[in-house]
């Protein structure tokens, strides 16, 4: 026997551009979060003697991949803002302000591409922090 199939419930173009906003944040927002744990991670690491404190090559790559993931959702946030501020100012000069108007898909190139740089330096930051672990652990 078959599983039974669910039929997901209709929705409108503004109700899918609802959710992946929705998720959009929600990732950035873990993103963000488990950078800063990491960084975190590794200011408990590493290793400090009388004199000095040391992080391990590891650790220093894997802090430096969660900079950069943070440094990309701010640019991403920036650019953002940015991009939508002169489309917009533009926009005001060519249609009135209750009118509809399709926004063109390179707007959210820049911010699709940071948003993907993002998570990607973020799980890179954990493969180094996980790799680290095991090595020391193990």
């Amino acid at each position: 026997m078959s599983p039974k199939k669910r039929k997901a419930p209709g929705v409108t173009l503004a109700d899918v551009w609802s959710f992946y906003d929705e998720y959009n944040k929600a990732v950035s927002d873990i993103a963000r979060k488990l950078a800063y744990a990491g960084i975190a991670l590794i200011w408990v690491f590493r290793i400090s003697d009388d004199h000095a404190t040391h992080i391990p090559r590891e650790l220093f790559v894997a802090g430096f991949c969660l900079a950069l993931c943070l440094l990309f959702d701010f640019l991403q946030q920036c650019i953002g803002s940015e991009l939508y501020r002169r489309f917009g100012e533009h926009q005001e000069k060519i249609v009135s302000a209750d009118q509809t108007f399709l926004q063109p898909n390179w707007l959210l190139w820049p911010m699709d591409m940071l948003f993907w740089l993002k998570v990607l330096a973020g799980l890179s930051g954990y493969y180094f922090i996980m790799h680290y672990l095991s090595l020391s652990f193990a």
